[in-house]
């Protein structure tokens, strides 16, 4: 990624603002970025990417969310979907069209498949993320290329902060080198419940609070985007959120008073345009029925209001059982509806999610601005500036992009991703 700034738009009135300070990050989001010698290309780990130079998105006489609105529409519905699969050849067309924002990681990487990961998602026209579950212990993709790290339960029984915090400026350098973008860690939940055990580090918001803080701070000294999950909090729930259709966390002022704390420290000693904010799919009792992930009374309104998040917004995965919608499609559509910016989906997800974002744009469930606010956020999150690729041309104004012959077929199924909560 080359740089970054966070572009949100001011909900009163529509007007886009860029939020924020430039984001060192590295190559693969960004089609414009020098190329840079990586393990795809010189064979081993560890081979350095040249630093590259921050540079600001122009907002143009007509501001960023007007020239999203010139992109084509299959481009904007893309921006807004990150798949998880290794079925790279399925995906890289999809990808090479701007269909979808970019892959998260899945599996245990192998070199071979690392590389794979690396050159799919690097230079493409729209760019394309590359986001990896790497928190330690058990959910660490890229443990076999980078050597294990212990769980974060572990981290805070065993290490001081600081030493968390080199071991992830350390660890997050060796991802840079593999095109990783987005780092889907610090854990910031307080407790061990279900869905979450040895991944917290803590059932002391202040325990989480410091270690989340000093892992965030690690992975931004690579340059990559930490992404602190799963907001408003999944380590004192009922139940476990990726097979349990109702997944109840604890009330609002407990929420409030504990579950919130860490996220607030982390807000606030990194700054709120340096990460982003994972929200899972747990309920908050009184305040919401639907999932967190569905909820504008969270999402917009604990999340964004309360906590004066303005950066991007990341769904857990929308085919979790507790999503609580019938497609991830429609789980899509309820997420952006409800203030996201990026939905976790499989690949036949991706393909429910851009009919279902068409139908909800055609019947008024979703709003034109609300599609193109998530849309500029992630370009902005890939370093990229919507004025330029409109001024490139090519597609007519909210035409679609190039159809793929795999967009005609059925969706079909993805795998549950489930990530283990105990220790190795």
């Amino acid at each position: 990624m080359g740089g970054m700034q966070v572009l949100r738009a001011v909900r009163a009135g529509g007007v886009a603002v860029v939020l924020g300070s430039l984001l060192a990050g590295c190559s693969s989001a960004s089609p414009a970025a020098a190329p840079a010698t990586s393990p795809a290309t010189a064979g081993a780990p560890g081979a350095g990417s040249p630093a590259p130079t921050p540079t600001s998105p122009t907002a143009g006489p007509a501001g960023p969310l007007a020239c999203v609105a010139e992109l084509p529409l299959g481009v904007r519905i893309g921006q807004t979907m990150l798949v998880t699969t290794t079925d790279l050849a399925r995906v890289q067309p999809w990808l090479d069209d701007g269909l979808i924002a970019g892959l998260l990681a899945s599996g245990v990487m192998s070199q071979s498949t690392a590389q794979a990961f690396d050159r799919a998602t690097s230079g493409t026209r729209y760019g394309a993320l590359l986001a990896a579950d790497e928190e330690g212990g058990q959910v660490q993709r890229y443990r076999g290329l980078l050597g294990s790290m212990p769980s974060p339960q572990a981290q805070a029984r065993s290490m001081t902060p600081e030493q968390v915090t080199a071991m992830w400026a350390e660890h997050a350098a060796a991802l840079r080198d593999w095109g990783v973008d987005l780092v889907l860690a610090p854990v910031a939940d307080v407790g061990h419940g279900p869905g979450v055990g040895s991944r917290s580090f803590s059932d002391d918001p202040e325990v989480v609070g410091r270690y989340a803080t000093a892992t965030a701070q690690g992975i931004r000294t690579a340059g990559l985007l930490p992404v602190l999950k799963h907001f408003p909090g999944h380590g004192r729930t009922t139940g476990d959120s990726h097979d349990e259709a109702r997944v109840i966390g604890p009330e609002l002022d407990e929420l409030r008073a504990i579950d919130f704390q860490p996220f607030t420290e982390v807000l606030d000693a990194v700054g709120t345009d340096q990460v982003g904010v994972m929200v899972g799919h747990t309920q908050v009792p009184g305040t919401a029925e639907e999932a967190a992930s569905q909820s504008p009374a969270v999402i917009e309104g604990m999340l964004r209001e309360e906590l004066g998040f303005d950066g991007l917004v990341v769904s857990d995965a929308l085919g979790m059982a507790a999503a609580g919608q019938p497609t991830q499609g429609d789980a899509l559509v309820g997420f952006l509806r409800a203030g996201g910016d990026l939905g976790i989906v499989g690949p036949g997800g991706s393909q429910e999610g851009r009919r279902a974002v068409r139908a909800a744009l055609a019947d008024g469930t979703l709003s034109q601005q609300r599609l193109d606010e998530a849309a500029a956020t992630v370009l902005a999150a890939k370093g990229l500036d919507p004025c330029d690729l409109a001024a490139q041309g090519g597609d007519a104004a909210g035409a679609d992009a190039s159809p793929t012959p795999a967009e005609d077929g059925p969706p079909g199924s993805d795998p549950l991703v489930v990530n283990p909560t105990k220790e190795p």
